[in-house]
């Protein structure tokens, strides 16, 4: 990957994880599970700053956890060390969904990151749930972040 292509990639991750971070933010200020749950790691986490500070910067560690983690998935197949492939190829993500076809892309990308944090040959300290964690991105910026790392170059057909 030469620079400008890894510029590229570092500015359309930038931009998705910028809008997870505003989609998490504003579920866990909103009423509800997640905010409860938001609440309590606030409480357990004996935090000195206001709760909405303190909001910001989860929901942004939350969704650059999210965003990483996908990162990693990649490098693994691109490296052949996981088969079968998860992100780049959409066959897997099909199977999933004609087991749980009302799931959408994010229950499928936590369904990948759950199986790739098993301890029987899975990478725990990767992909294993963080505290931060309280919400999950909605199905749109899933498949966003999925349809990235499924771009293909027109010209080639090789995987950019």
């Amino acid at each position: 990957m030469d620079a400008v292509q890894r510029k590229n990639l570092t500015d359309q991750l930038s931009r998705i994880s910028a809008a997870i971070a505003a989609d998490l933010r504003r579920r866990m200020l909103e009423p509800g599970a997640v905010n409860v749950r938001t609440r309590q790691l606030y409480a357990d986490e004996q935090v000195g700053d206001a709760f909405e500070l303190w909001t910001d910067l989860l929901s942004r560690r939350a969704a650059v956890l999210w965003v990483l983690k996908s990162v990693y998935v990649r490098v693994l197949e691109d490296r052949g060390l996981l088969r079968p492939l998860r992100v780049v190829d959409q066959s897997s993500q099909g199977l999933f969904e004609r087991l749980a076809p009302s799931l959408g892309e994010t229950a499928y990308l936590k369904w990948v990151y759950r199986d790739l944090a098993l301890s029987e040959g899975g990478l725990p300290e990767l992909f294993a749930p963080q505290p931060a964690e309280v919400a999950l991105p909605s199905n749109d910026l899933s498949g966003q972040l999925l349809e990235l790392w499924r771009r293909r170059d027109q010209d080639t057909g090789e995987l950019l």
